[in-house]
């Protein structure tokens, strides 16, 4: 089959295999460059880069791929979306890009990434939404976990933060002689308090006065487990 009714990323991968297009109905393909030409946003640096992934905001975090592969990112001073992409029309294929979402509370950088479990956001193969559809989620998104952070309180002692509205509940829970855990985002260490001591092992630690006080209770046990 001629070259010429074939994409130019296609094109590339014509060189390494002739039948390419012959196996391959281009439409689909077609859709999703369409999309990742689309993926951009006013006040967004934009950066396209073909035959490498990335994964990070920091450039050791990009490895090699593939000639049909490529990412693409929107860059400003507080928000850093990266799309990694892959130009197919296999049947099968559910999807066709996983993107990360990266952004600024205060000096800290967020991912809605779940480190080792999940992206922030996929695309499907033959995509429904739009470019600017996944985009401005993703912002709505942002706009959203920055609101609710203005009501979150750190924990004394602990490196964890709750909802101010959640405070009272794990009191009502640990007085009851219950357990509560708290997770990190992807794989981690999660940290589990109560309050009762028949349930303390000679691997618990014992949690700082600050954190019994902050919780209602006169003692408090730390325990930490894998999650994974």
């Amino acid at each position: 089959m001629p070259a010429d009714i074939c994409s130019d990323d296609s094109k590339l991968m014509l060189d390494r295999f002739p039948n390419f297009c012959y196996n391959y109905n281009m439409k689909q393909i077609d859709a999703q460059r369409k999309w990742v030409k689309e993926f951009k946003a006013e006040g967004f640096e934009r950066n396209v880069v073909k035959g490498k992934y990335k994964y990070g905001r920091d450039n050791y975090e990009i490895t090699q791929a593939k000639a049909n592969q490529g990412y693409v990112e929107l860059i400003s001073y507080n928000i850093h979306i990266i799309v990694n992409y892959t130009f197919t029309n296999k049947k099968d294929t559910w999807l066709f890009a996983n993107g990360h979402t990266f952004f600024k509370k205060g000096s800290i950088w967020c991912s809605f990434d779940h480190r080792g479990i999940s992206d922030s956001f996929y695309v499907d193969g033959n995509p429904e939404k739009s470019a600017m559809e996944v985009i401005q989620f993703e912002l709505d998104r942002i706009a959203k976990s920055l609101e609710v952070d203005k009501e979150m309180i750190s924990i004394p002692g602990m490196k964890w933060r709750l909802h101010k509205n959640k405070v009272d509940d794990i009191k009502d829970l640990l007085k009851k002689g219950l357990s509560y855990s708290f997770y990190p985002r992807g794989f981690g260490i999660g940290e589990e308090i109560y309050s009762k001591i028949n349930k303390h092992t000679r691997f618990d630690t014992v949690a700082s006065p600050e954190t019994a006080k902050f919780f209602g209770v006169n003692r408090l046990f730390i325990s930490q487990f894998d999650h994974d």
